[in-house]
């Protein structure tokens, strides 16, 4: 209960401004679900991330977001028999009301279910939702209005709906594919930060941001040329080694959609990277040698940044 007073006290005190990071949903759920697996093994209850979880990425603040789905899902085993499922899941959803891509992760279990005349004021503050069934129950209602004020801190919205099975309900998260940014945030420069090796493009992302960037990260040539097609982006930074399409390939695709990007391409050892990289069409507008430090991809940034200026 504390926590979540603490939780109620930020949200009003520091206007609770997020720190979206693009976040691969599916991986993002299944830690989630391996966190709360021997709460629910005290219960014989099964956490379950479904095959057919979309390959997705949200936009999210992802403390904040671990918050809402922990919050559900603790819930949901509060308040299911013993040996049930509950399932977690991630998918595309379509609007009426808008043209932005939605996103939606569903909680659902196999418990009671939700009394019609609660479902109204389930989130509001105090609130709980005890079934016709004899539960006890300590708490005092706090998470689930928590759970609303930071799912609409994501201009997202959060549905509740009993299955059609009869047995247990279904909570909705639906946020925005993309996230308003802080103005903070619109007047950073946008990297595209290109590299297959998860420690390395978390250094590097770390390293960008506290130079003052926004990172878009991507773990291969086809999630970065898709991301580029969907976000503006003001400088690619890729490794040349990338599975199913390379730095060079995707060097060629960027600068042929938009030949006034920078690329700066980073590479270890590799004989023979001048000699292929001249038979290139388009050329990369710096290589950045590995291993590098912060000062010399500072220093790489800004030499590209200010040619631009000078231009």
């Amino acid at each position: 209960m504390i926590n979540n007073l603490l939780d109620m006290s930020r949200i009003k005190s520091t206007n609770s401004d997020l720190e979206l990071k693009r976040t691969f949903l599916p991986d993002y759920l299944r830690e989630i679900q391996q966190n709360l697996q021997l709460l629910a093994a005290k219960r014989n209850i099964n956490i379950k991330i479904p095959d057919n979880c979309e390959d997705l990425y949200g936009n999210i603040d992802p403390p904040r977001f671990c918050q809402i789905i922990e919050n559900l899902v603790v819930n949901a085993i509060k308040f299911s028999p013993k040996n049930t499922t509950i399932e977690i899941r991630c998918k595309k959803v379509e609007s009426e009301s808008s043209e932005k891509p939605l996103i939606a992760v569903e909680i659902k279990d196999q418990g009671y279910g939700i009394p019609d005349d609660k479902v109204k004021t389930l989130f509001n503050i105090f609130e709980q939702g005890e079934s016709e069934k004899d539960i006890k129950s300590t708490g005092f209602g706090i998470g689930l209005f928590i759970v609303k004020q930071f799912t609409q801190l994501h201009h997202g919205k959060i549905e509740v709906k009993n299955n059609e099975s009869g047995q247990g309900s279904t909570f909705s998260i639906v946020i925005p594919e993309s996230c308003p940014r802080s103005a903070e945030d619109e007047n950073k420069k946008v990297i595209l930060l290109v590299e297959d090796d998860d420690d390395v493009i978390e250094f590097i992302q770390l390293a960008l941001e506290d130079l003052g960037y926004r990172v878009l990260p991507a773990l291969n040539g086809v999630e970065a040329s898709k991301i580029f097609r969907q976000e503006k982006v003001d400088l690619v930074l890729s490794d040349l080694r990338l599975p199913g399409k390379d730095g060079f390939e995707l060097l060629q695709e960027i600068k042929n959609i938009n030949k006034d990007t920078p690329y700066i391409l980073m590479t270890g050892y590799y004989e023979n990277i001048h000699d292929h990289h001249a038979k290139t069409f388009f050329k990369a507008d710096k290589i950045l040698h590995k291993p590098f430090t912060n000062e010399d991809l500072e220093d790489c940034l800004d030499f590209i940044f200010s040619e631009l200026k000078s231009a």
